[in-house]
């Protein structure tokens, strides 16, 4: 049990420099809407897909998808960026945000869950 818990705390330190990684791609892009945190909730929501249908051992399963997948996709993240964009009044880009999480997301993990069912 300790090697499982050690080994999820370093995947999911790995898990949160991509998601900094994103978020800093995503302000070179746009200072204006967090690009970053939809890239990278995109991109958890398809690692998701693709690990869940895979068959292997609870404890792997664990640390890929709890540690790196769950750092990479974090609901605080979205939750703070609909919180400024909310507080700046930016109402319409807020809605958006949501819609583009929310959709964009659903055919990542789709597209992942189809991906990790040909393995």
């Amino acid at each position: 049990m300790p090697t499982l818990i050690a080994a999820i705390f370093v995947t999911g330190g790995l898990g949160a420099l991509a998601r900094l990684s994103c978020q800093i791609l995503g302000k070179k892009i746009t200072l204006d809407f967090p690009i970053g945190t939809i890239a990278a909730n995109i991109l958890a929501a398809f690692c998701i897909g693709i690990v869940m249908p895979l068959e292997m051992p609870f404890e792997l399963k664990a640390v890929i998808a709890s540690g790196f997948i769950g750092s990479l996709g974090t609901l605080s993240s979205i939750c703070s960026d609909m919180f400024l964009l909310i507080k700046d009044r930016e109402f319409l880009r807020a809605l958006l945000y949501v819609v583009c999480t929310v959709c964009l997301g659903y055919l990542a993990f789709t597209l992942g869950k189809t991906c990790g069912g040909l393995f």
